[in-house]
């Protein structure tokens, strides 16, 4: 895998399962593996994969929802499920206004250590997510809240671990729905002391080509391998820059003790927030 995991998995309880549309549509798109059902109208579809068809799951069709449109493939125990719409590309199945709406998930985001590094070139390099950061060496050196100079790219690890959870897989973390940061006065979180910045807005396109390393930092990582043999490993993390793109220059800020706060919100809209204690040295 190497980049974002659009869309959703969906678990299911046995091999084989039957799997059933969850819109009306006519389908398109059909591959060995996957295959898109376009919601009446020419701007919006759902896409299903790792199933077998059911008869007469072929291009052109038209499929009534709730029709019985396939199986997943044995050992995989699972279905991936993609929105997408014209405005806004792929989107959440699972927000407010979407089928899979799951109001019991009321838990908040959590937030992480935030740590601070060096905010130059190998501070935003690709990282490999589908491999196990364990292994891996982070080129950067991560330095102290006290006496921060220079540019400093803050990281945080933000997850949404969701109420309801897989029963027969390991549930992996998920992404939150919305992220930001700022420096606040060191008695008073409530106040942003300059710009306040929007590290991740996934109501917005993730253009995976372009810049998605100045928004996940090293340690991010998406293992799934569980989802195929249950002796192979699942776990995820989602590091971010929540300093911002190139991170913060605290050369335009005053000597002194302050705050580094961080902000995250969940697609049914639980918020939460961290702030750490930073002091600024310049020499």
């Amino acid at each position: 895998m190497s980049g974002a995991h659009f869309g959703i998995d969906i678990q299911t309880i046995r091999h084989h399962a039957p799997v059933y549309a969850i819109a009306p549509g006519t389908v398109f798109g059909v591959s060995t593996y996957h295959f898109s059902i376009g919601i009446p109208g020419p701007t919006a579809y759902y896409t299903y994969w790792h199933l077998r068809r059911a008869a007469g799951i072929v291009t052109g069709a038209w499929v009534a929802r709730g029709q019985l449109i396939g199986w997943t493939f044995p050992t995989l125990h699972h279905l991936h499920l993609a929105e997408w719409n014209a405005q806004c590309g792929w989107i959440d199945p699972r927000r407010p206004t979407g089928a899979l709406h799951t109001p019991a998930n009321r838990e908040r985001p959590w937030i992480g250590p935030i740590l601070a590094y060096a905010a130059y070139a190998k501070a935003f390099i690709p990282v490999a997510i589908n491999r196990d950061p364990a292994l891996l060496h982070d080129p950067n050196t991560q330095l102290p809240l006290a006496g921060l100079r220079g540019k400093v790219d803050f990281r945080a690890s933000v997850l949404d671990l969701p109420v309801l959870r897989l029963r027969y897989q390991r549930q992996l973390p998920l992404q939150v729905a919305a992220i930001r940061s700022y420096i606040a006065p060191a008695t008073n979180r409530h106040r942003a002391i300059g710009p306040i910045r929007h590290i991740y807005d996934g109501a917005r396109l993730f253009r995976l080509t372009t810049g998605v390393w100045h928004v996940w930092a090293f340690g991010t990582h998406r293992l799934n391998g569980c989802y195929f043999d249950p002796d192979k490993p699942c776990s995820a993390n989602y590091v971010w820059h929540v300093g911002g793109r190139s991170g913060i220059d605290t050369a335009r800020i005053p000597n002194g003790h302050y705050q580094f706060c961080v902000q995250a919100i969940t697609i049914n809209g639980i918020k939460n927030h961290r702030c750490a204690p930073i002091t600024i040295q310049h020499r």
